[in-house]
């Protein structure tokens, strides 16, 4: 187990590099017309561990989910806002958190992927959002 821990912080750098570059990668082939992508803020360095993306009209989100899913491409929600899950029973409504969740996915992100694979992602939400949104 140690071994194994010892191996990946001896990579790190090259995990934290990668996940960059396909951070970059997703910048440069989405249509960010159609979508909004996570910017890293001033005086920061983004790991960007996830890309994600918020469409702009949360009536896309599911169905380009669905669609990518079809095309074999597995996404994620971007997040569940805590204060709609049973176990808080939080009864106020968080507005912001509500907005971004309706309409963000978590894009694939493994430092494994071909840079080809994303521009193929990118060729499916753009293809998609340009065919079925009217944003």
């Amino acid at each position: 187990m140690l071994n194994t821990v010892k191996k990946m912080i001896e990579r790190v750098d090259y995990f934290i590099n990668r996940k960059r570059e396909v951070y970059n990668l997703y910048k440069k082939f989405l249509n960010l017309d159609l979508v909004d992508i996570h910017q890293e803020q001033q005086n920061t360095i983004h790991s960007f561990w996830m890309v994600s993306i918020l469409v702009k009209n949360k009536i896309y989100r599911d169905s380009l989910r669905k669609y990518l899913a079809e095309e074999g491409i597995e996404t994620r929600p971007l997040f569940y806002p805590i204060h709609t899950m049973p176990m808080f029973d939080i009864k106020e409504n968080f507005t912001v958190a509500e907005d971004l969740s309706s309409k963000g996915i978590n894009l694939p992100s493994w430092p494994g992927l071909r840079n080809q694979d994303i521009e193929e992602i990118c060729f499916h939400i753009n293809n998609f959002l340009q065919r079925e949104c009217k944003c």
